[in-house]
């Protein structure tokens, strides 16, 4: 399947995740042979769903980062970079240049800039 990653737990799992999409669009019968086969449903944070919930129920979640940055994290970060940066440089540039100190691509900070309504 396409996209295949890892399940990321501590215990080192050796499921391979697939997608919320493709899984839920993949026929039960299915499901059973790609779970024998070493597959799994992504639940999140880069976790099968066993994982996910142990952590969960644990109180460990905190240990597997999330993908998702909080917008005042990325307004934040952006004011601060941009200051440093010269404001006669076009927009892209400084997204181009910004993007990979505040670890992220360039697409998504683009698109939270937009989301913000950061124009500058």
């Amino acid at each position: 399947m396409a996209g295949e990653r890892k399940c990321r737990a501590l215990e080192g799992c050796d499921l391979i995740l697939v997608s919320e999409a493709p899984w839920r669009a993949t026929p039960v019968a299915d499901r059973v042979v790609l779970r024998a086969a070493g597959y799994a449903r992504h639940s999140g944070r880069g976790l099968c769903t066993n994982h996910y919930w142990q952590a969960a129920r644990a109180g460990t979640l905190d240990q597997y980062p999330g993908k998702i940055r909080p917008s005042t994290n990325v307004a934040e970060d952006w004011a601060t970079i941009s200051l440093s940066q010269n404001k006669l440089e076009s927009r892209a540039y400084r997204i181009r240049e910004a993007a990979p100190r505040m670890g992220m691509t360039e697409h998504a900070l683009e698109k939270a800039l937009d989301r913000l309504g950061i124009a500058s």
